[in-house]
């Protein structure tokens, strides 16, 4: 484990009760989707009918926004230009869409002037359907940014060796823009 000889004492006395199952319990998952398959077989039902579950056009009216996109600013983790991100969910109707890159903001002045390209391309629309005497449904795109970032806390044992403990935690940077 590549940790000092005395490590395991000093975690002992720190830690001295015994730690305690949290009671999760394992099941075996092709065991209980053989039961399930069972159970529906023997109603009657050999597949799952999706449009029986969901009534899609009750769906229809809901708006989406997507909350946890990459751009290529993630190192190895995705590809997507932050453009691209910002088009295809103007593309499909989305009024807003969320940025939390990994580690870094180098994105966040690309992103926020792709909104603010978006913005203008419906104010644009708005006043153009207000000369013929109509009114456009669209609502301003909301860019919203976040980012993941790493943390390590760093102790010193024995002015010799450095145990590294790893956490990450995600923060929300809201602003709010005028159109």
């Amino acid at each position: 484990l590549e940790k000092a000889d005395d490590y395991f004492i000093i975690y002992s006395k720190a830690n001295p009760k015994v730690i305690r199952p949290v009671g999760l319990k394992h099941l075996n998952l092709k065991a209980e989707s053989e039961k399930l398959r069972k159970a529906a077989e023997h109603l009657g039902a050999s597949n799952v009918d999706q449009e029986n579950i969901v009534d899609f056009q009750q769906l229809k009216d809901l708006s989406f926004t997507h909350l946890h996109n990459h751009s290529q600013y993630s190192i190895l983790q995705s590809t997507a230009k932050v453009s691209g991100i910002i088009e295809k969910a103007f593309e499909h109707g989305m009024h807003a869409i969320a940025l939390t890159d990994s580690g870094n903001m180098m994105a966040a002045f690309h992103f926020e002037a792709a909104a603010n390209k978006i913005n203008k391309r419906i104010r644009a629309e708005k006043r153009k359907q207000r000369k013929r005497g109509g009114h456009t449904i669209r609502k301003k795109f909301c860019p919203s940014l976040a980012v993941n970032l790493m943390f390590v806390e760093i102790e010193m044992i024995k002015r010799t060796r450095i145990m590294e403990v790893g956490s990450s935690c995600s923060l929300r940077i809201k602003r709010v823009t005028k159109i």
